[in-house]
């Protein structure tokens, strides 16, 4: 009997170290599931209820998909409803015309910020941030 609680405790010791490590490797990895090369304007002056023209070169390094916040800011932050957004596994330059420019937003100098937080693991989400240039609504 002895030697079976031996065993058990040398199996309960290593299957409690895995985990540790395991809990160390998910809290402490370095993720980068995608990655902005470039991002630019198609115009600098827009009416609300436009479409924003974003040119975007990125490479998104996996198939998760991402909790997504829009915010328009001009000194007052205008956020937007979240939404999940899940763009394929790949690199490339994209033109997203689907954006569109709330009515309520008053006439100013803007930048747009869009928030992707993509759940890793079970323990972690990381969040990627990304900014145009300044335009203006009129």
């Amino acid at each position: 009997m002895n030697k079976f609680l031996y065993h058990l405790s040398i199996f309960t010791l290593l299957l409690t170290a895995g985990f540790i490590c395991l809990i160390f490797y998910w809290l402490l990895y370095p993720y980068n599931p995608i990655e902005f090369k470039e991002i630019s304007l198609g115009k600098t002056e827009y009416k609300a209820g436009d479409n924003l023209d974003i040119y975007i070169d990125y490479c998104k390094y996996t198939n998760l998909p991402a909790e997504t916040t829009v915010q328009y800011i001009d000194g007052i932050i205008f956020t937007q409803p979240p939404f999940v957004s899940n763009t394929p596994k790949k690199c490339g330059k994209v033109v997203t015309a689907d954006v569109v420019i709330p009515t309520a937003l008053v006439p100013g100098d803007y930048n747009f910020r869009q928030t992707m937080t993509y759940q890793v693991n079970p323990i972690r989400q990381v969040s990627v941030v990304f900014e145009t240039p300044k335009f203006e609504i009129k």
